[in-house]
């Protein structure tokens, strides 16, 4: 059956009635805060495991009937539509998003860096030398990959991914191959780094960093939310 102009509008309405209503059932629910609380969390893969499984650990030992629930695997428009209908309570990610409206906070957490790595230790002397090397990259669509490009085009270098992959333990696996250069966040390979599984190429230039945000809507945050961020994340 086709709703007509007046049903679709009802829809919308009690739906985001709904949505307002779960909402405000979620927030009573979680008075105690992490106690008993529970958090979902949207969050890239990579982020979770390097970055935010640290804060998670030490919350869990600290509050061992809090909830927490990850949602990876989706892009930022995903997330930010489900932070939008209520599904996540917050964002944590690295790709820079746009504030039109002004509904979104939006917080920088920490700014990492983004090297590239080898099987062996490489040291490029002159910037030239990188066109003569195989690069195992993330796509080139990504935000991360056209900064890079943007760097290196001021120095008239053109490189190639000799492999494309958006998961950086992927590309951290090729580099262990020795499949080519890699190009990941730095403290996602800090552990590889120690053990010499892998080494950080020495180059003359310096590359892009890359911020960490916190990302919500002020008024969706619970109590066990709002705990979590002060207590862990902005500590």
């Amino acid at each position: 059956m086709k709703l007509t102009e007046e049903g679709i509008e009802l829809f919308e309405f009690v739906n985001q009635g709904l949505a307002s209503f779960d909402l405000a059932e979620n927030m009573i629910k979680q008075k105690n805060g992490l106690e008993e609380g529970e958090i979902t969390v949207g969050c890239q893969s990579h982020l979770v495991t390097y970055y935010l499984m640290n804060y998670i650990e030490k919350a869990k030992k600290d509050y061992p009937n809090l909830k927490i629930k990850l949602i990876s695997g989706l892009n930022t428009n995903e997330m930010l539509g489900k932070l939008e209908n209520h599904e996540l309570d917050f964002i944590i990610d690295t790709v820079p998003v746009e504030n039109k409206n002004g509904k979104l906070v939006i917080e920088e957490l920490k700014e990492i860096n983004n090297i590239f790595i080898a099987k062996e230790p490489i040291e490029v002397h002159e910037v030239e030398e990188l066109n003569k090397l195989k690069y195992v990259l993330n796509f080139e669509n990504t935000i991360t990959t056209k900064e890079l490009f943007e760097i290196l085009a001021q120095y008239k270098i053109n490189i190639k991914a000799n492999i494309e992959c958006d998961i950086t333990e992927l590309r951290v696996e090729a580099v262990k191959r020795n499949l080519g250069i890699g190009y990941v966040m730095k403290e996602a390979v800090e552990k590889e780094l120690e053990k010499r599984e892998i080494y950080e190429v020495k180059v003359p230039i310096e590359l892009p960093k890359v911020k960490i945000n916190l990302i919500y809507k002020k008024e969706q945050l619970t109590i066990a939310n709002k705990k979590f961020i002060k207590q862990y994340l902005k500590k």
